[in-house]
């Protein structure tokens, strides 16, 4: 069963990271988001994921997985991690 992981940016650094673990044979991304709803759907297109989201629709069942945070890539600006972090704690 491949571990499937959500991306939160839809930049420079998130298409590093997804170029990277397409490397991966057991690894697949099943959600992205991003503050630019259209950056996300972008990105998403291009990588095969079927849930790009912007602000208001977060995909909160694809970062967690019965009540557990799923693995995610943080590829935000270090000014935006510690908001991330705290959103995905209180959930």
């Amino acid at each position: 069963m491949p571990l499937r992981f959500g991306v939160i940016g839809a930049g420079t650094v998130a298409e590093t990271h997804l170029r990277a673990m397409q490397m991966l044979p057991d690894v697949r991304p099943v959600a992205v988001a991003d503050v630019g709803l259209g950056r996300a759907r972008a990105l998403a297109a291009r990588y095969g994921i079927s849930r790009p989201a912007g602000p208001g629709a977060w995909p909160r069942g694809e970062f967690s997985r019965n009540g557990s945070p799923r693995p995610v890539a943080l590829c935000v600006t270090a000014c935006r991690a510690a908001d991330w972090t705290v959103f995905f704690w209180r959930r």
